[in-house]
């Protein structure tokens, strides 16, 4: 609801609204108010624009995870198109901040009004925003949402009266290995040999190539004893290790196991 002479309309003398010519920007609720002495009524319609690129999403939600988050949304107007979505963030540094072509996009998969996004560096502060787009174009990107992903709990030993000394003892799972399947690789382990605490469960780590370790999965309940990893390159060397977690505290890592995928 706004001034007409401000976006391009006009009131003819017949008390009509025209819009000439139609433009993007007229897209949204109109409201007509007639006062008098005794009274003030009102009236409204909406105006839907069509053949325009996509109005910018609202409401965006930063919802942070354990080295993640997960980012939600409300679509704008489509523009009369199929449109779709992508969630464009960085971390934040302390030189003036980016523009959006140096920030990473990720595809929002067809009809989804969400987005988890992984692989984030723990207790760093991240910059997110969303970009429609449909067939004419982009629309202009939402607002921006500053959040700052979980990382893993840290191994405290809450304070105690000096005369008593609390020893935790929670080892690393033991005798990791791995098997090449049709399916994946299957990796099979033992529980840790030293468990003061009840187990709560395991966390996978991988790495391919000698590069950096990445969490693969991190929630494996404590009662497996094996995980099966589909989807790997072929022909490409990966490492694997397991961590286990009770309560707060997170052990040593496991023994690593590797080998090269040979099969499709």
């Amino acid at each position: 609801v706004g001034s007409a002479g401000q976006i391009g309309a006009q009131v003819d003398g017949n008390s009509s609204l025209i819009f000439h010519p139609l433009i993007k920007e007229q897209h949204g609720v109109w409201e007509c108010t007639a006062t008098n002495a005794v009274a003030s009524v009102s009236a409204a319609t909406t105006v839907h624009v069509l053949g325009t690129s996509p109005h910018a999403v609202t409401n965006v939600s930063v919802l942070p995870l354990l080295l993640a988050a997960n980012i939600s949304w409300e679509p704008g107007f489509d523009g009369g198109y199929f449109q779709r979505f992508s969630v464009w963030y960085t971390p934040l540094v302390k030189h003036p901040p980016r523009a959006h072509h140096d920030w990473v996009s990720l595809a929002v998969p067809p009809g989804a009004q969400h987005l988890l996004v992984e692989n984030l560096q723990p207790d760093t502060s991240y910059q997110f925003s969303v970009l429609a787009q449909n067939k004419l174009g982009s629309g202009p990107f939402s607002q921006i949402v500053t959040s700052v992903p979980r990382g893993f709990p840290v191994t405290t030993v809450p304070p105690e009266p000096p005369a008593i000394t609390v020893h935790i003892l929670l080892s690393p799972p033991q005798a990791l290995s791995a098997n090449e399947t049709a399916r994946g690789v299957l990796l099979r382990w033992q529980p840790p040999a030293q468990l003061s605490v009840p187990l709560s469960g395991y966390a996978l780590e991988l790495r391919q190539d000698r590069g950096g370790w990445e969490v693969l999965e991190r929630s494996i309940p404590s009662t497996e004893s094996q995980v099966l990893v589909p989807g790997l390159i072929k022909d490409a060397f990966y490492e694997f290790r397991l961590v286990a977690f009770a309560g707060s505290y997170i052990s040593d890592p496991s023994n690593t196991t590797y080998g090269t995928v040979r099969f499709g």
